[in-house]
């Protein structure tokens, strides 16, 4: 078997298994029987197969999850904490529509969208 199937499964593990958006410095942490070029294939090929999104939280470091239930985030500017948020199914129906809209619109093929609110968290106000 080559090493590549064998790097994706792990790689997605570890995505699936982490309590939020990982790096691909914390990714290589965690899968060190493969060099980092291993990894950054992996996670490009993770991203095209649609297996993964890439978060940005805005410090230039991009950040990786499991596409397997779908999600925001609550971004602290200050101390760069992320916080996952679950919209009631109607603002989820409502962000439907307007992805919806937008595609029949602009003939535009949206394949994914992500919603990011940036801020100021509790413990930094």
């Amino acid at each position: 078997m080559s090493r590549l199937p064998m790097a994706k499964e792990l790689v997605l593990k570890v995505i699936q298994n982490a309590s939020g958006p990982i790096s691909s410095n914390e990714i290589q942490n965690k899968c060190t029987n493969f060099d980092r070029a291993t990894i950054y294939r992996t996670l490009n090929t993770l991203k095209k197969d649609r297996l993964v999104r890439l978060v940005e939280i805005g410090d230039g470091a991009i950040r990786y999850e499991s596409v397997e239930d779908h999600h925001h985030h609550l971004i602290c500017l200050k101390c760069k904490s992320i916080h996952r948020v679950e919209l009631p199914e109607i603002e989820e129906k409502r962000l439907s529509d307007i992805q919806q809209k937008f595609q029949e619109e602009t003939n535009f093929k949206c394949l994914e969208h992500s919603l990011e609110f940036f801020g100021v968290c509790a413990n930094c106000k």
